[in-house]
């Protein structure tokens, strides 16, 4: 019986502490494995940050949302933490949540330029971009965004909204300091048909590239930049030994005075830069090694469509070829002809191939094009080539196996028909042309071309309306015509005028002479002759009779009251007065009574010799009498004055053509156009100008003076829109100023 006892006491004991040692055991496990919860309990919102951090890194957008929303639900001014969800955001392209979270840091700091610039590019995105300009505003202000390139990003914004006149200086300030995106800029100004901007762009993205992969032969670009100084002494003299900064800062000296050299050649001369060359010769026997060679591709191809648009077809031409050159899959050409010429040259360079080295080249594409299924890409780039190095034969011969095919190739077409009309091909030419005009592809040039062409088959009234619009096109429907250019800024002047002697009208009735004189002048520069002629009544009234005879014969001139005019004029004519004889004389001339004007045109001519009006109105008078001699006689002498002012230069242009002198007689009416004061009759101008431009029958003078109007018309629009952008720069100055101004400043002062 006891023994029993004892062992069941044994057992109860040994239940009991075995027990008890599970129970530390379990305790001790608690304390030893680490509870996660605690653990994420424990993490700081820095901690969550950089894991999100991490996260992103990785690619996973989503667990770094996560991260960034628990380091801000534990720091909610965490403004690092909004601005990395920001971002996260855009990249999932979810805008709203992008915006959402740059408020929310906005609020916190808003002096975040990269968070403000974030913002502005998420509200392009969903559409509200005039409220991103508002962001892009600021940002352009503050100096210290200047890294970030807002005015790149600000253009992009007023592209979207179709404002490009206010993007374009802000793309031409990102030219020479955003160089990362010099294709991208080169594209927009290519779009917007500024191709010499375009070309620049091009030009200096092609060069940073090269600079890096066509270092010195076997040297790489670090090597290159860290040359013994006494190894570089030959690239130029230091001016200033503080200022030297290297063989690198001389090549960017170089370069600049290189950009600005060729910015003073027009586009139409524009030669690629020899370093350029030297560069591609280079690359060509390692073309496969080129890391760049798709982006250069299509630099070059840009950079050959903007050549083309402005009629450099030789360099337009190498830039295609070197497009090829670059291109991971050129095709058979460069299967067959490089081979045997690259030793030479890049056979790519086909301007500066001797003219036998092209023709082989164009025979070696020749053999290709019939096994090729589809010939257009190699028809293409012999013709080229033919047009590259004066074998327009060849070059038409491509040209029209094309566009046998397809006449939708705008480059081609352009191309085409300047090859056919060197040829004096004018049926090609013109088809070429045509093709253009359907496809609303056509520029002034290519109404020139067609105009000649017609001129050529003996369509000559065609071939005056095409001239026609050829000159409306290069002047922007006459608005940078030379006298009406000056006369939009007169009128302004006249408003203004009219203003201020209406109020002086007003309140000092006793000097109403003076300022009805005033006020009428300004009336006529607004070409409103009623209104003149009423105040120049006035104004009679209170002066001496007769004191504005000859203004108010001048209104009813305008007015064509002829006859009432003769009246006014006729009282100062009798008492010799120069203007009085004059305007009698064109009164008469203006009834048809040119025997009676003559002598009165005379008359006046002895007062005042210096008058060109009145050489212009008794040319005409002789004119139509048949005096042809005297005519002639007049209209040379009114061609020696120095001064041409009044003188209506379309008469002395119709003596000369009258003698069959339609060249002088073109160069004349160009004037004439130059000078004419109203859309109506610039076009009236430009119209006889077209018909003794073609008389002449010359096309190389048909060429010059059509150049000559273009370059004066495009200097007018450049200065313009210099002006105005000016103007718009100070307007917005402005606003921001006053949107700025502290009003209780004021209330202190």
């Amino acid at each position: 019986m006891r023994r029993r006892c004892h062992l069941g006491i044994c057992n109860l004991l040994t239940f009991v502490s075995s027990v008890g040692c599970l129970a530390i055991v379990a305790i001790l496990l608690v304390a030893i494995i680490p509870d996660a919860n605690a653990q994420e309990r424990n993490l700081t919102a820095e901690d969550h940050f950089r894991e999100a951090l991490a996260a992103r890194k990785k690619g996973d957008f989503d667990d770094a949302i996560a991260k960034a929303t628990k380091a801000l639900a534990l720091n909610p001014k965490y403004i690092d933490a909004y601005q990395l969800r920001a971002g996260v955001w855009t990249q999932k392209q979810q805008y709203d949540q992008a915006i959402s979270d740059c408020n929310a840091a906005l609020a916190i700091n808003p002096t975040k330029v990269r968070i403000l610039l974030m913002r502005a590019a998420s509200l392009v995105e969903t559409g509200n971009a005039t409220e991103a300009l508002r962001d892009y505003d600021a940002l352009v202000n503050n100096e210290s965004a200047a890294n970030l390139h807002p005015r790149f990003y600000r253009a992009l914004a007023y592209i979207k909204l179709g404002r490009k006149k206010e993007a374009i200086p802000d793309l031409e300030a990102e030219i020479d300091t955003h160089r990362t995106r010099l294709p991208q800029l080169g594209d927009l100004f290519l779009e917007d048909k500024q191709y010499a901007k375009a070309i620049r762009c091009y030009t200096l993205a092609i060069d940073d590239i090269l600079r890096e992969i066509a270092p010195r032969e076997g040297e790489t670009p670090l090597e290159r930049w860290a040359r013994p100084e006494e190894e570089v002494t030959a690239y130029g003299p230091r001016e200033d030994e503080q200022e030297w900064k290297g063989p690198q800062g001389f090549f960017e000296q170089q370069r600049a005075a290189a950009a600005e050299q060729q910015e003073a050649l027009s586009v139409e001369e524009f030669k690629r830069p020899p370093s350029e060359t030297e560069a591609i010769g280079m690359l060509a026997p390692r073309i496969d090694e080129v890391k760049d060679r798709k982006i250069l591709a299509s630099l070059y191809a840009g950079r050959a469509t903007a050549l083309l648009n402005v009629g450099n077809i030789v360099e337009a031409s190498c830039d295609f070829n070197d497009a090829l050159l670059f291109a991971e899959e050129p095709g058979a050409l460069r299967k067959t002809a490089v081979a045997g010429l690259r030793s030479k040259s890049s056979v790519f360079e086909s301007a500066q191939l001797a003219e036998g080295s092209v023709l082989l080249l164009i025979d070696a594409l020749d053999a290709e094009i019939p096994n090729e299924a589809d010939p257009i890409e190699l028809l293409r780039l012999k013709a080229m080539l033919g047009a590259a190095s004066s074998a327009d034969a060849k070059a038409l011969e491509a040209f029209s196996a094309i566009l046998a095919k397809q006449q939708t190739d705008v480059t081609v077409l352009q191309m085409a028909a300047e090859c056919a009309l060197r040829l004096k091909d004018f049926r090609k030419a013109g088809f070429a042309a045509n093709c253009l005009v359907k496809l609303s592809a056509a520029d002034h040039r290519t109404y020139e071309i067609r105009a000649i062409a017609y001129q050529g088959v003996g369509q000559r009234d065609r071939a005056i309306a095409d001239l026609v619009e050829c000159i409306r096109l290069i002047t922007v429907d006459y608005q940078f015509i030379a006298q009406l250019h000056v006369a939009r800024e007169a009128e302004d002047t006249a408003r203004k005028v009219i203003e201020q002697t209406t109020a002086e009208i007003e309140s000092e009735p006793q000097r109403g002479s003076a300022n009805y004189s005033r006020r009428a002048e300004a009336y006529i520069v607004l070409g409103d002759y009623k209104s003149a002629l009423a105040d120049y009544n006035r104004a009679d009234k209170l002066s001496s009779p007769g004191y504005y005879n000859c203004q108010i014969g001048n209104c009813l001139l305008a007015l064509n009251e002829v006859r009432r005019a003769l009246v006014a004029f006729n009282e100062d004519a009798k008492e010799s007065d120069s203007e009085g004889l004059l305007g009698r004389a064109q009164s008469l001339a203006a009834l048809g009574r040119y025997d009676e004007a003559i002598p009165d045109f005379e008359a006046a001519m002895k007062s005042e010799p210096k008058k060109g009006v009145i050489y212009s109105g008794l040319a005409d008078a002789f004119l139509k009498t048949n005096d042809l001699k005297s005519a002639l006689q007049v209209a040379e002498a009114g061609r020696g004055l120095n001064d041409w002012d009044g003188m209506n230069v379309a008469t002395l242009a119709a003596v000369y053509a009258a003698h069959k002198d339609y060249k002088e007689a073109a160069r004349l009416q160009r004037k004439a156009l130059e000078r004419a004061r109203s859309v109506e009759q610039a076009r009236e101008e430009a119209s006889r100008f077209c018909e003794y431009l073609l008389d002449a029958a010359d096309t190389e003078l048909l060429t010059n003076l059509l150049e000559v109007i273009k370059k004066e018309a495009a200097h007018r629009k450049e200065v313009s829109d210099h002006f105005q952008g000016a103007e718009q720069d100070r307007q917005r100055a402005k606003e921001e100023a006053d949107k700025n101004r502290n009003p209780y400043k004021d209330l202190t002062r």
